[in-house]
């Protein structure tokens, strides 16, 4: 039975008789692509979510916390509409066999009802992709040596930079990062994919010069994603015996403030997985530039799954899909807790009390003053009317674009490389930029640098 023939056979209760559901422990209501869904509730008992265990063919593969919001379960009084749960189904069970499962609620010990076995068709497309990935990555890597490994056993802490050049060569901005991220305590690993780089070329791939404890390179494939997951997978077999993980990119310039005191502010955040901003373009998630990820995730195995379902595309939008938006609620999904440093909410707040402010300042431009703010500047005011009205009805916009100087004054300390190179939302505000860069007291040179050989087509310098 393929997955469509078995979610056609088994419907959910929900859509039946209308009944009690207080001692039903739930349902699998579809078996659809690569993902098994339905909904749990403990019985009997609704003040907390359930925990559903997945086993296939007799072996338990997958546990997952039934909290998701759905409007049937609301209509239907369960759990208030959050105790829907979605599995992905392992790369290991995707081999076009039949293969029986059960979700079984954890409290109850009680199986689900619905469907129980599904048929994934081998994909194909995906392995190739995987296997002409996982080819590049070997171009040159050090991440076997003692003094790396030493720094991992005694600094408990690993820092992965994900870098890209048109060359071999780092920037100025990329040193000035490793060496902040290693006075911090961590043991820095750089991931740098670079393009002119084929198979015939390996021999001659010579290691990038840097502080850094180890380095891997690869070929442009996988954008940071691709990067960032050759290195995880490079030291797997290392990361339960870390404390913290950090992902980092090279799409940033920083830390443009004192390190210290960004410091102190993860650690006084909870979560499980800590972000510089989170967003709600397509759906909730962390941003990616920065992730750390501390020993609650490490140690659960969770890198593991989530490398080996990777779609490994060299698709930009796949990329993002896959990894960036996935990246989060697969991890709420596992029942880790997920935080910004800077939430949206309060990010975007701050910006339509500061909205007079922003106006006044467009109004005293030079090539403004004296004339009526629905003259020759109205453009610029309509530009930030037109924003406050998306931000106010809920439309979400990118954090670290339009609320860049809030982050930067609220002690941020990164300030996103493509804002300042090419400011692709035209904001009318960025000329405030170099003034602020240089309070901060951060090089403005290494912008410069970086601008001239990354062919910025904005100049504010």
């Amino acid at each position: 039975m393929t997955v469509s023939e078995s979610s056609e056979k088994s419907k959910s209760p929900l859509k039946t008789a209308a009944t009690s559901f207080r001692g039903i422990p739930g349902f699998v209501d579809f078996c659809e692509m690569d993902t098994i869904s339905g909904w749990a509730q403990i019985p009997f008992l609704s003040l907390m979510p359930a925990v559903v265990d997945l086993s296939i063919d007799g072996a338990q593969v997958a546990s997952v916390r039934a909290n998701i919001f759905r409007q049937d379960l609301r209509d239907q009084g369960i759990r208030d509409g959050f105790a829907g749960f979605s599995i992905k189904i392992p790369l290991t069970f995707q081999d076009g066999k039949v293969h029986r499962f059960v979700v079984t609620e954890r409290i109850s010990k009680k199986h689900l009802g619905g469907i129980a076995q599904f048929q994934v068709p081998v994909d194909v497309e995906r392995i190739a992709r995987s296997e002409l990935f996982l080819k590049s990555v070997s171009l040159a890597s050090n991440v076997r040596d003692d003094t790396f490994l030493d720094a991992l056993k005694n600094k408990k802490k690993l820092a992965v930079i994900c870098a890209f050049t048109p060359g071999n060569d780092l920037y100025a901005y990329h040193h000035r990062l490793i060496d902040e991220l290693r006075s911090a305590g961590f043991a820095v690993m750089l991931g740098q994919s670079y393009s002119h780089v084929s198979n015939a070329s390996v021999v001659s791939v010579s290691p990038p010069k840097s502080a850094a404890d180890a380095y891997l390179v690869k070929d442009n494939l996988g954008y940071d994603f691709g990067t960032w997951l050759s290195c995880v997978v490079a030291v797997r077999e290392h990361l339960r015996l870390l404390d913290e993980l950090l992902l980092v990119n090279d799409s940033v310039f920083g830390p443009l403030s004192d390190f210290k005191k960004f410091r102190g502010k993860i650690d006084g955040c909870a979560a499980d997985v800590v972000g510089v901003c989170d967003s709600y373009e397509h759906n909730f998630h962390l941003q990616s530039f920065f992730l750390l990820f501390r020993k609650s995730v490490l140690q659960s195995g969770f890198f593991d799954s989530f490398v080996d379902e990777y779609s490994y595309s060299n698709e930009k939008d796949k990329v993002i899909r896959d990894g960036e938006l996935a990246l989060t609620p697969q991890l709420q999904q596992k029942g880790f807790q997920c935080d910004a440093l800077y939430r949206y909410e309060d990010l975007a707040k701050s910006w339509l009390e500061r909205l007079p402010g922003y106006i006044s300042l467009v109004a005293q431009l030079p090539e403004n003053t004296g004339r009526s703010l629905q003259g020759p500047c109205s453009a610029e005011v309509e530009y930030l009317d037109n924003l406050a009205r998306h931000i106010r009805r809920g439309d979400p916009v990118n954090p670290t674009h339009y609320f860049w100087d809030i982050l930067l004054e609220l002690g941020c300390p990164f300030l996103k490389r493509e804002l300042i190179f090419k400011n692709p939302i035209n904001h009318p505000l960025l000329y405030r930029a170099p003034e602020i860069i240089r309070t901060s007291g951060y090089p403005i040179e290494l912008i410069r640098d970086a601008a001239k050989r990354f062919g910025a087509t904005k100049v504010f310098f």
